[in-house]
């Protein structure tokens, strides 16, 4: 094998020369200068030099070709670094460090955060925020993906721990975020407005206890949310609910291990075969209540806001996609996301996108469960900056596409939708072969049209037939 030899007149060029010679490898040297003295004495040792520059315009992509460097097997870095001597290894290792907090400097455009993922990489990406609040800046585009506990040990994510600093930015954190019209606090988060709404369906939970406990890193989510202030784009990818993730509903003997590696040893000892005692189980299902908001919801879901206290990452948010894991879907009391949590998404100040999957009213309670949300928004006065009450509320949405994938609603969710929208240009709905047919089709198409005069029957799509297919009729008034 040809082998080129980056730098070889350099002291990392050198020893890896100095490695390889004599090996199985034909070895070529690269050097700006072959008149160099240095590169003369590689000559002399017998091997070819080619000349080449990384500043040379024309020869950008071998510059890029040195990131491969760290693809590189540790034996064969450490067989290059032996031959270095100590002053030089002392330059190294500065240069490192000095590379790896200009990397944490350099604002983000785009990242993946992987919900529960075994390598702790939500927390570890807060944490970096908790020590750099602007680092997210010129973060556009945020995608989420679920790595919940699985039946599967290797999935079991150990708890997360806080040291006493982060702890300490925790709670500046926490006094920044806890009332929407009080005076900022002194500190590093002291520009944080909005508050976190942590009401939920099974009483009021403490967001922040929560991330303390280092266990369920989508309560993170909202956190992060407070940084992102330019976001346009956000995925939440198929959501998964529940801390462990099992193939069916109902007590799991593997779902009880998974959530027992995470108690002190004493909570996990108390079964017999395959079976834990009542007590057990009672302490388990306390443990995992304890960590998720309830309600079947997310902790990013109740703490979205609503118009005049959106967390700030959804101020200036145009593209949207939420959907939700189909595994959750084993009971017939779980049919999907609150589709009451799509309110308040409408009514984003910039939103031009939505892309929703499984969002659902059915089995949810009441059937109009969209409706009493639209109009709680809709009658929320909009709080100005300097405390004052503006007679401006949300009455329509900017949205312009909307698509509903396996959707798991009724006729009178869509035209109440309609009727909070003005820019639609699309509108596809795919309704799940599960749930209530829609018995009134073109009434949702003559809904849509009414209220969105740039909207042509051609763009809607009901269950894969175009509006033209299924026609229109004027909704009768839903209040009526």
């Amino acid at each position: 094998m040809k082998v080129l030899i980056c730098g070889a007149t350099g002291k990392m060029g050198g020893g890896m020369v100095k490695a390889r010679k004599g090996g199985p490898h034909e070895l070529y040297a690269l050097t700006r200068d072959p008149t160099s003295k240095a590169a003369e004495a590689l000559k002399t040792e017998g091997i070819p030099l080619l000349q080449g520059d990384f500043n040379d315009p024309q020869h950008k992509s071998c510059s890029r070709d040195m990131a491969k460097l760290m693809k590189l097997p540790p034996e064969l870095l450490l067989d290059i670094f032996q031959h270095l001597d100590n002053a030089d290894l002392a330059r190294c290792k500065r240069l490192c460090k000095a590379a790896n907090e200009a990397a944490r400097q350099i604002p983000l455009q785009r990242h993946t955060l992987k919900i529960d993922h075994v390598g702790h990489s939500v927390w570890k990406f807060f944490r970096m925020l908790l020590m750099n609040p602007t680092a997210c800046d010129r973060l556009t585009d945020l995608r989420i993906e679920w790595h919940r506990r699985t039946e599967d040990e290797a999935t079991w994510t150990e708890k997360w721990s806080w040291t006493t600093e982060e702890r300490h930015l925790l709670e500046q954190l926490k006094s920044s975020t806890s009332d929407a019209k009080s005076t900022p606090t002194d500190g590093k988060f002291s520009n944080l407005r909005s508050s976190l709404n942590t009401y939920t369906y099974s009483g009021k939970k403490e967001i922040f206890k929560v991330v303390e406990d280092g266990v369920n890193s989508e309560a993170l989510l909202p956190l992060i949310l407070y940084f992102t202030t330019n976001l346009e784009i956000l995925d939440l990818g198929d959501a998964q609910l529940e801390l462990v993730v099992c193939d069916y509903y109902g007590p799991s003997y593997a779902k009880y291990n998974a959530i027992a590696s995470l108690l002190p040893e004493e909570d996990r000892l108390n079964r017999e075969d395959e079976y834990f005692e009542d007590d057990s189980v009672e302490t388990f299902e306390k443990f995992e209540e304890a960590h998720i908001p309830g309600g079947f919801s997310l902790w990013f879901q109740v703490n979205i806001g609503h118009p005049g206290s959106y967390l700030p990452g959804l101020l200036n948010l145009k593209h949207l996609k939420h959907g939700m894991d189909d595994s959750v879907f084993t009971s017939e009391y779980l049919h999907g996301w609150y589709a009451r949590y799509l309110a308040p998404l409408l009514f984003l100040p910039h939103i031009e996108t939505i892309h929703t999957t499984r969002c659902a009213t059915l089995g949810m309670g009441t059937h109009d469960a969209i409706s009493t949300d639209l109009r709680r928004i809709q009658n929320i006065p909009v709080f100005t900056q300097d405390g004052g009450e503006s007679k401006a509320k949300a009455t329509k949405s900017s949205v312009r596409e909307l698509i509903f994938d396996d959707a798991r609603m009724i006729d009178l969710d869509y035209i109440y939708i309609a009727k909070v929208t003005e820019n639609l240009t699309k509108v596809i709905i795919s309704q799940s072969e599960e749930s209530w047919l829609l018995d009134d089709q073109p009434s949702i198409v003559g809904a849509f049209r009414k209220n969105n005069s740039g909207l042509s029957l051609d763009n809607i799509t009901i269950n894969e037939k175009s509006g033209e297919e299924v026609g229109e009729i004027e909704a009768s008034s839903p209040d009526g």
